[in-house]
């Protein structure tokens, strides 16, 4: 993210001319190791750019979470190229129910982002930040307003200039620029190939991943894709179950053949797409029976009648070693067998 600076005049940086294409320019020479700039604006304040690696900028907030799992691969990513006019390659889901968005601060992803939606919304755009008149000029739908609106009102969504932890808490009524600007701009982040030539959306899970991890992933993408009518598959030998496993129990296909770089998304950084609103809160597409392998599925139904014979059966997963493994911090510790199953007894006989 290209940060807005005051004009400094000891540095010396290479100029840039302001203009519409002004972060494009910068981009183009981020890629080759620049990082500041000047600005000359004919019609205004002239300003500096400075550029700041979006995962370093997150990793740099106390907000951040400090387990080791989420400083292994970005959650964030850098988006040195994009294209803000192209309409159908934006992703607009995290606007759903919104009538309002209020920027804290002017920098590149919030000056894109306005442009974007005044372009391709109709939702009302307001900035504590006067530089933005610096982009765009003042209109019924862009307006200045340095007081904040109220914490209740979830019509307003409330970009700050800070990193906030919106993924992490599952609060996206408030986020910050690049968690906003990332899930507007996913799909480009995802492929460059055109939608209706993909065939296939390869994930890959880390090793240290559980079966519970791998089933998520695996089926809140397959509700996210379902749109493209993109196929989802695992990369195989990826996970720390051997594809034969997964095949047999799970309703997971393992990457064909035929995919390729011509007709596959590949999705190698994981974090960066299940931190997105679009799968955190479509837990509701986790788990059912369809999980399983049909074949699999029907064994099971089969066993259970000849066993049960019609009795009832609970079964209660408790959190593994994974979940000790991962070094998560700040969240109570997974309950042992021994602890439990007096407690499971006591909830079973208060429900009859």
């Amino acid at each position: 993210m290209l940060l807005i600076k005051k004009y400094d005049r000891v540095k010396n940086h290479r100029y840039l001319k302001h203009g519409p294409d002004v972060f494009h320019q910068a981009l183009y020479w981020v890629l080759r190791g620049e990082t500041a700039f000047h600005v000359k604006n004919e019609g205004g304040e002239d300003y500096n750019l400075e550029y700041v690696e979006n995962q370093r900028w997150a990793e740099d907030s106390q907000q951040y979470p400090d387990s080791p799992l989420f400083h292994e691969d970005p959650l964030y990513p850098p988006y040195y190229v994009y294209d803000e006019k192209d309409r159908d390659r934006l992703c607009f889901d995290i606007l759903e129910g919104f009538e309002a968005v209020r920027f804290e601060e002017v920098n590149e992803y919030t000056v894109v982002l306005t442009g974007v939606l005044l372009s391709f919304t109709s939702l009302k755009l307001s900035f504590a930040d006067e530089k933005i008149f610096m982009f765009y000029p003042a209109s019924d739908r862009l307006k200045f307003e340095p007081k904040a609106p109220d914490k209740d009102d979830m019509t307003v969504l409330k970009v700050v200039k800070d990193f906030y932890p919106s993924a992490f808490i599952c609060d996206f009524y408030t986020m910050d620029p690049v968690v906003l600007f990332h899930h507007i701009f996913v799909f480009q982040w995802l492929t460059q190939l055109p939608f209706d030539q993909v065939k296939y959306a390869e994930i890959v899970v880390a090793r240290s991943e559980g079966i519970g991890s791998v089933l998520t992933l695996y089926s809140r993408a397959k509700h996210f894709f379902k749109r493209f009518g993109w196929e989802v598959t695992l990369q195989s030998d990826s996970s720390r179950y051997s594809d034969r496993i997964i095949e047999k129990y799970f309703n997971i296909r393992i990457t064909p053949d035929d995919a390729n770089e011509n007709n596959t998304v590949y999705v190698t950084n994981y974090y960066g797409l299940l931190f997105t609103k679009m799968l955190r809160y479509s837990n509701g597409n986790d788990f059912d029976s369809s999980s399983l392998n049909p074949q699999f599925l029907s064994q099971m139904k089969e066993y259970g009648e000849a066993v049960l014979g019609g009795k009832r059966m609970l079964g209660i997963l408790l959190r593994g070693s994974d979940y000790i493994a991962s070094g998560m911090s700040g969240a109570s510790a997974p309950v042992t067998v021994e602890a439990a199953l007096p407690k499971i007894r006591e909830w079973m006989d208060e429900d009859g």
